[in-house]
């Protein structure tokens, strides 16, 4: 569950943005705004159970967040494209792909005090934690695109 349909396993170097770009795929095909919605609550519910059982097993090896696990990639991709979507009541090719390279820009950077959010939520929940940086990521790559959306469209 949490590598995806075993996307999280297809690569070492980069398991992340593999994720990503298999969740921003997915939004090539035509889903409501309802539907983005449902799927983005299953899947952060879901990644957050499951991925405390990888936590749990990986605390031993002092790894915080395994790269293996990109559910919390796919949430953050399908978080920008709810964003989108609802601000500009549609999602178009470029969008996806403008979605794809900011949340991961933000995401591999963990600027703005998304790596200290992380570790922080990390020390009391770390399932959650690495669900929640994706979810902080998502957003400051959301706010980018609709800046750069008001100005240039």
């Amino acid at each position: 569950m949490v590598t995806c349909c075993g996307v999280g396993l297809l690569s070492k170097r980069c398991p992340g943005t593999i994720g990503s770009a298999f969740a921003s795929c997915i939004l090539f095909y035509s889903f409501s705004i309802f539907q983005l919605i449902v799927m983005f609550l299953l899947l952060f519910c879901l990644g957050t159970i499951c991925s405390y059982q990888h936590v749990v097993i990986n605390k031993k090896l002092s790894v915080l967040d395994p790269g293996y696990i990109v559910i919390d990639e796919v949430c953050g991709v399908l978080l920008c494209a709810i964003i989108i979507y609802c601000y500009a009541h549609e999602l178009r090719w470029y969008s996806i792909i403008i979605n794809f390279v900011l949340f991961r820009i933000f995401d591999i950077t963990k600027c703005f005090g998304i790596l200290n959010f992380e570790k922080y939520i990390s020390k009391k929940h770390n399932a959650l934690g690495i669900m929640l940086d994706d979810i902080h990521a998502a957003l400051y790559a959301s706010f980018v695109h609709i800046v750069v959306f008001y100005l240039f469209f």
